[in-house]
């Protein structure tokens, strides 16, 4: 009756054989017994095997020729021939006059057969009253004076016919001439 009262008084998940009794290696033993057991059942819950997969055999299709129109054969055009590039000319030095005491413009354009108004261009002169003595010109080619003749000669006006009545002459006061009239 002992036994029976004192299987009664155990505590939950206690087994009949006493705890104190078993030894830990055991125990050990026994843990991983189990954990090896656990781990080869859900190892084995799938078995994998490798089969060669059959290679699907081609299906036949229609082949479809495209055909394209062709065009007119056409002329070859020549290949691109560059044009020649042109030999650079030598640019003549330029000839310099020093201005010499009681020379002129027109002095110096008639040496060197120009026109006193290419000299004017060729150095920018607007006055030539203003020259110095030892102030040097460039004379320009006669053919670079004709060009600008050319390109900077400038049309002559057409005059607007006017008439002019009742002129009439005067002298001012200090010596002058004035003219007034009437269109």
């Amino acid at each position: 009756m002992q036994t029976s009262h004192a299987r009664a008084r155990q505590p939950y998940g206690a087994s009949a054989v006493d705890r104190k009794s078993c030894s830990p290696a055991l125990v050990a033993g026994v843990g991983v017994a189990l954990l090896t057991v656990a781990f080869v059942v859900s190892a084995c819950g799938r078995v994998i095997t490798v089969a060669p997969t059959p290679t699907p055999a081609p299906t036949p299709t229609l082949e479809v020729a495209l055909v394209l129109a062709t065009l007119p054969p056409t002329a070859t055009p020549a290949p691109y021939t560059p044009e020649p590039t042109p030999t650079p000319t030598v640019t003549p030095t330029p000839v310099v006059h020093a201005i010499a005491s009681g020379e002129t413009l027109l002095d110096i354009a008639n040496l060197y057969d120009v026109s006193v108004a290419a000299l004017q261009d060729a150095n920018g002169i607007l006055d030539p009253r203003f020259l110095q003595i030892g102030q040097e010109l460039i004379i320009p080619r006669p053919e670079e004076a004709e060009a600008a003749a050319d390109t900077t000669a400038t049309p002559t006006p057409t005059p607007i016919p006017i008439e002019i009545q009742n002129v009439h002459f005067g002298e001012t006061t200090i010596g002058g001439l004035s003219v007034l009239g009437r269109c």
